[in-house]
């Protein structure tokens, strides 16, 4: 999962940069379309997410005041939403006249249709995972 968390932010980071440095190049407006905008707010919500990780990795960090097993389940139940806003803002990306004129329709389709099925695998996941902490493993061994 350590991997798997530094690969995402590595991929999203590098594409932050490479789109802001695109845009001070060619003297573009940052955040000008409803899809740049989306994109800062997941970009926003990524660092939230991932501080909210850090509690479900580490327990000790985490407050008492949230169960452990809820604390991961509301992660992941984020982490559904974060995707799936990650998901809103490709299908921006791909819809646009720029990408559309660029790429055939076939492949077109795949883009739109990956993530979507993607997410709903995911969310299929996270409903389907049962909460786990200290006090459930507690009970499982007495």
């Amino acid at each position: 999962m350590h991997i798997f968390f530094f690969i995402t932010f590595l991929v999203v980071f590098t594409g932050f940069a490479a789109v802001y440095f695109t845009k001070e190049k060619f003297n573009k407006p940052h955040l000008a379309t409803p899809h740049g905008q989306l994109g800062g707010v997941v970009i926003a919500y990524l660092l939230v997410q991932s501080c909210a990780g850090i509690n479900v990795l580490y327990p000790a960090l985490a407050t008492k005041a949230v169960p452990y097993g809820l604390l991961r389940r509301m992660h992941g139940f984020s982490g559904v939403f974060l995707f799936l806003l990650v998901t809103l803002v490709l299908l921006g990306g791909v819809s646009s006249d720029w990408f559309k004129e660029r790429v055939p329709f076939s492949i077109w389709c795949a883009c739109v249709a990956a993530p979507v099925v993607q997410w709903g695998l995911v969310l299929k996941q996270v409903l389907q995972s049962k909460p786990s902490g200290k006090k459930e493993s507690l009970k499982k061994e007495s």
